[in-house]
């Protein structure tokens, strides 16, 4: 008989979304998803182009300052249609909110902290908060 120093093998739990209360809509709770390997990359390159845009936006015209702004915009947009898995109590016209809806009619300060939650998430630095 072998006494054997192995540690017993535990098992490891890994949940998918996080639990978020928001601070801009008392009551309502927000899941935004982990990211993974692979979305960490293709997030980053796709809000990595709007980025890029708009660092030479933001120092033209006022036209192509406007064109800066719009591209924030979609990639908050780009953010929330990937990142929330699901919205609680919150009804935006009567109807549960949901991440289409969210985007479409719902308050712009939850759509704005759910984007800074997501770019925290993604690990965004700051510079890269800016140009997304």
């Amino acid at each position: 008989m072998t006494n054997c120093m192995w540690p017993l093998h535990k098992e490891t739990s890994f949940e998918s979304t996080t639990r978020v209360e928001s601070k801009t809509q008392l009551g309502a709770v927000f899941w935004i998803r982990r990211v993974s390997l692979a979305q960490r990359i293709a997030l980053l390159e796709e809000i990595g182009r709007l980025g890029h845009k708009n660092e030479f936006l933001q120092a033209g015209s006022a036209e192509e300052q406007l064109m800066a702004a719009l591209n924030s915009i979609r990639a908050a947009r780009l953010l929330i249609h990937w990142g929330v898995d699901r919205i609680e109590g919150l009804t935006i016209d009567g109807q549960p909110a949901t991440p289409d809806l969210l985007v479409e009619r719902g308050p712009e300060e939850l759509c704005g902290e759910i984007a800074e939650a997501l770019q925290s998430s993604l690990g965004l630095n700051e510079e890269e908060r800016k140009n997304s």
